[in-house]
Protein backbone atom coordinates (compact mmCIF):
# COMPACT_ATOMS: atom_id res chain seq x y z
CA UNK A 1 0.00 0.00 0.00
CA UNK A 2 1.61 3.05 -0.74
CA UNK A 3 1.30 5.89 2.05
CA UNK A 4 -0.71 8.92 1.44
CA UNK A 5 0.67 12.39 0.07
CA UNK A 6 2.21 14.69 2.61
CA UNK A 7 -0.24 17.30 1.10
CA UNK A 8 -2.87 15.24 2.05
CA UNK A 9 -5.07 17.25 4.68
CA UNK A 10 -7.88 15.12 6.81
CA UNK A 11 -10.86 18.39 6.96
CA UNK A 12 -14.14 17.48 8.37
CA UNK A 13 -15.89 19.89 6.35
CA UNK A 14 -18.49 18.86 3.46
CA UNK A 15 -16.30 18.64 -0.18
CA UNK A 16 -17.61 21.16 -2.60
CA UNK A 17 -20.91 19.82 -4.86
CA UNK A 18 -18.78 19.35 -7.70
CA UNK A 19 -16.35 17.50 -6.06
CA UNK A 20 -19.17 15.53 -3.89
CA UNK A 21 -20.90 14.37 -7.35
CA UNK A 22 -17.62 13.88 -8.91
CA UNK A 23 -16.29 11.68 -6.54
CA UNK A 24 -19.73 9.22 -6.12
CA UNK A 25 -19.53 9.10 -9.50
CA UNK A 26 -15.49 8.27 -10.27
CA UNK A 27 -15.06 5.73 -7.22
CA UNK A 28 -17.82 3.84 -8.57
CA UNK A 29 -20.88 4.61 -6.31
CA UNK A 30 -24.34 5.34 -8.03
CA UNK A 31 -24.82 9.28 -9.77
CA UNK A 32 -26.83 11.52 -8.03
CA UNK A 33 -28.23 15.15 -8.99
CA UNK A 34 -27.09 18.41 -7.43
CA UNK A 35 -30.46 18.64 -5.81
CA UNK A 36 -29.92 15.14 -4.09
CA UNK A 37 -26.09 16.23 -3.86
CA UNK A 38 -27.20 19.62 -2.41
CA UNK A 39 -29.19 17.76 0.42
CA UNK A 40 -26.41 15.21 1.29
CA UNK A 41 -23.81 18.13 2.07
CA UNK A 42 -26.36 20.04 4.38
CA UNK A 43 -28.04 17.64 5.97
CA UNK A 44 -25.20 14.90 7.12
CA UNK A 45 -24.65 14.55 11.28
CA UNK A 46 -20.75 14.72 9.70
CA UNK A 47 -18.37 14.30 7.55
CA UNK A 48 -14.41 13.48 6.87
CA UNK A 49 -12.62 14.75 3.46
CA UNK A 50 -9.46 14.01 2.53
CA UNK A 51 -8.39 17.48 0.58
CA UNK A 52 -4.79 18.14 -1.93
CA UNK A 53 -4.56 21.43 -3.57
CA UNK A 54 -7.96 22.58 -2.47
CA UNK A 55 -9.42 19.28 -3.87
CA UNK A 56 -11.55 16.63 -2.51
CA UNK A 57 -9.66 13.35 -2.86
CA UNK A 58 -11.33 10.95 -0.77
CA UNK A 59 -14.50 11.29 1.70
CA UNK A 60 -16.97 9.82 3.85
CA UNK A 61 -20.13 10.65 6.21
CA UNK A 62 -21.71 10.07 9.04
CA UNK A 63 -25.92 10.60 8.72
CA UNK A 64 -27.51 10.01 12.23
CA UNK A 65 -29.82 11.55 15.21
CA UNK A 66 -26.61 12.45 17.54
CA UNK A 67 -27.99 9.97 20.11
CA UNK A 68 -27.60 6.55 18.93
CA UNK A 69 -27.84 5.64 15.35
CA UNK A 70 -25.38 6.45 13.20
CA UNK A 71 -24.76 5.12 9.31
CA UNK A 72 -21.53 5.77 7.64
CA UNK A 73 -21.92 6.56 3.89
CA UNK A 74 -20.55 8.26 0.47
CA UNK A 75 -17.52 6.08 1.62
CA UNK A 76 -15.37 7.66 -1.81
CA UNK A 77 -11.84 8.08 -3.40
CA UNK A 78 -10.64 8.91 -6.76
CA UNK A 79 -9.58 5.76 -8.42
CA UNK A 80 -6.18 7.11 -8.84
CA UNK A 81 -5.62 7.50 -5.23
CA UNK A 82 -7.61 4.28 -4.15
CA UNK A 83 -5.29 1.74 -2.61
CA UNK A 84 -3.05 4.25 -0.81
CA UNK A 85 -4.77 4.51 2.83
CA UNK A 86 -7.35 7.81 2.46
CA UNK A 87 -10.45 5.52 2.63
CA UNK A 88 -9.09 4.30 6.08
CA UNK A 89 -7.96 7.54 7.08
CA UNK A 90 -11.47 9.06 6.42
CA UNK A 91 -13.48 5.41 8.30
CA UNK A 92 -11.04 6.16 11.27
CA UNK A 93 -11.80 9.76 11.44
CA UNK A 94 -15.87 9.05 11.37
CA UNK A 95 -15.81 6.64 13.62
CA UNK A 96 -13.18 9.28 16.14
CA UNK A 97 -16.04 12.08 15.87
CA UNK A 98 -19.07 9.62 16.76
CA UNK A 99 -16.86 7.76 19.49
CA UNK A 100 -15.81 11.67 20.97
CA UNK A 101 -20.11 12.89 20.59
CA UNK A 102 -22.84 10.11 20.82
CA UNK A 103 -23.54 9.01 24.34
CA UNK A 104 -22.51 5.56 25.27
CA UNK A 105 -24.26 2.07 22.94
CA UNK A 106 -24.16 4.00 19.80
CA UNK A 107 -25.51 2.27 16.97
CA UNK A 108 -23.05 2.31 13.89
CA UNK A 109 -23.87 0.85 10.42
CA UNK A 110 -23.09 1.27 6.79
CA UNK A 111 -23.52 -0.96 3.44
CA UNK A 112 -20.36 -2.57 2.66
CA UNK A 113 -19.98 -2.68 -1.01
CA UNK A 114 -17.65 -5.52 -2.32
CA UNK A 115 -14.27 -3.15 -2.54
CA UNK A 116 -14.71 -1.78 1.06
CA UNK A 117 -15.70 -5.18 2.80
CA UNK A 118 -11.56 -5.85 3.85
CA UNK A 119 -11.45 -2.12 4.87
CA UNK A 120 -14.69 -2.35 7.11
CA UNK A 121 -14.25 -5.71 8.61
CA UNK A 122 -10.32 -4.68 9.74
CA UNK A 123 -11.89 -1.25 11.52
CA UNK A 124 -14.21 -3.74 13.91
CA UNK A 125 -17.54 -3.94 11.70
CA UNK A 126 -19.58 -7.03 11.48
CA UNK A 127 -22.21 -8.68 9.38
CA UNK A 128 -25.66 -8.44 10.81
CA UNK A 129 -27.28 -11.15 9.54
CA UNK A 130 -29.08 -13.73 10.04
CA UNK A 131 -30.35 -11.96 12.93
CA UNK A 132 -31.18 -8.78 10.48
CA UNK A 133 -30.96 -8.02 7.44
CA UNK A 134 -30.83 -4.30 5.29
CA UNK A 135 -33.61 -3.14 3.31
CA UNK A 136 -34.27 -0.49 0.78
CA UNK A 137 -37.56 0.72 -0.70
CA UNK A 138 -37.98 -0.34 -4.35
CA UNK A 139 -38.71 2.11 -6.33
CA UNK A 140 -41.64 0.71 -7.37
CA UNK A 141 -43.63 0.43 -4.55
CA UNK A 142 -43.25 3.92 -3.57
CA UNK A 143 -46.35 6.30 -3.87
CA UNK A 144 -48.18 2.89 -2.99
CA UNK A 145 -47.07 2.23 1.01
CA UNK A 146 -49.07 5.67 2.48
CA UNK A 147 -51.60 4.85 4.99
CA UNK A 148 -55.23 6.36 3.75
CA UNK A 149 -56.20 10.23 4.15
CA UNK A 150 -57.89 10.69 7.30
CA UNK A 151 -60.48 13.49 7.59
CA UNK A 152 -62.48 14.66 10.38
CA UNK A 153 -66.36 14.98 8.69
CA UNK A 154 -69.75 14.16 9.45
CA UNK A 155 -69.96 10.71 8.46
CA UNK A 156 -67.91 7.00 8.11
CA UNK A 157 -67.37 5.91 4.79
CA UNK A 158 -65.93 2.57 6.50
CA UNK A 159 -65.53 1.36 9.63
CA UNK A 160 -62.96 -0.50 11.63
CA UNK A 161 -61.50 -3.91 10.05
CA UNK A 162 -63.25 -3.07 7.14
CA UNK A 163 -61.52 -3.78 3.53
CA UNK A 164 -59.25 -1.14 2.59
CA UNK A 165 -59.52 0.68 -0.56
CA UNK A 166 -57.95 4.01 -1.74
CA UNK A 167 -61.15 5.85 -0.92
CA UNK A 168 -61.28 8.99 1.72
CA UNK A 169 -61.96 7.69 5.37
CA UNK A 170 -64.18 9.94 6.94
CA UNK A 171 -64.75 10.13 11.47
CA UNK A 172 -67.23 11.72 12.94
CA UNK A 173 -66.09 14.68 14.24
CA UNK A 174 -66.34 14.62 18.21
CA UNK A 175 -64.39 11.79 19.01
CA UNK A 176 -60.80 13.00 17.84
CA UNK A 177 -58.71 10.82 19.57
CA UNK A 178 -60.29 7.80 18.27
CA UNK A 179 -60.12 9.06 15.32
CA UNK A 180 -56.65 8.36 15.65
CA UNK A 181 -56.93 5.19 17.13
CA UNK A 182 -59.26 4.37 14.32
CA UNK A 183 -56.60 5.08 11.68
CA UNK A 184 -53.93 2.83 13.03
CA UNK A 185 -56.13 -0.27 13.00
CA UNK A 186 -57.06 0.56 9.94
CA UNK A 187 -53.72 0.14 8.42
CA UNK A 188 -52.66 -2.31 10.48
CA UNK A 189 -50.51 -0.92 13.34
CA UNK A 190 -52.91 -2.80 15.94
CA UNK A 191 -55.41 -5.27 15.68
CA UNK A 192 -58.99 -3.99 16.12
CA UNK A 193 -61.36 -4.62 19.06
CA UNK A 194 -65.14 -4.23 18.50
CA UNK A 195 -66.39 -1.26 21.45
CA UNK A 196 -69.81 -0.83 22.14
CA UNK A 197 -71.63 2.05 21.67
CA UNK A 198 -71.50 4.85 24.39
CA UNK A 199 -73.79 6.95 26.16
CA UNK A 200 -72.99 10.80 26.33
CA UNK A 201 -72.52 10.41 30.14
CA UNK A 202 -68.90 8.03 29.23
CA UNK A 203 -67.98 9.79 26.17
CA UNK A 204 -64.89 11.26 28.18
CA UNK A 205 -64.36 7.79 30.04
CA UNK A 206 -63.91 6.45 26.31
CA UNK A 207 -62.03 9.53 24.95
CA UNK A 208 -59.43 8.65 27.53
CA UNK A 209 -59.55 5.37 26.69
CA UNK A 210 -58.54 5.83 23.21
CA UNK A 211 -55.93 8.43 24.08
CA UNK A 212 -54.12 5.80 26.23
CA UNK A 213 -54.38 2.97 23.09
CA UNK A 214 -52.42 5.15 20.39
CA UNK A 215 -49.96 6.39 22.80
CA UNK A 216 -48.97 3.32 24.30
CA UNK A 217 -48.58 2.04 20.38
CA UNK A 218 -46.23 4.60 19.26
CA UNK A 219 -43.20 4.01 20.77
Amino acid sequence: MSTPDTADELTRTPPTLDDYLHLRTTSGLSPKSPAQGAGALTGSWCWSVVRRDGRAVAMGRVIGDGGWYFHVADMATLPEDQGRGLGRRVLADLIAQIEAAAPEGAYVTLLADEPGRRLYESAGFVETAPESLGMRLAPSARGHTRPPPLVVGEKHATTPGAAMSNHTIVIPTPDLAAATAFSRVAWGAEPHTPRRPTTSASTSTARRSASTRTASGTR
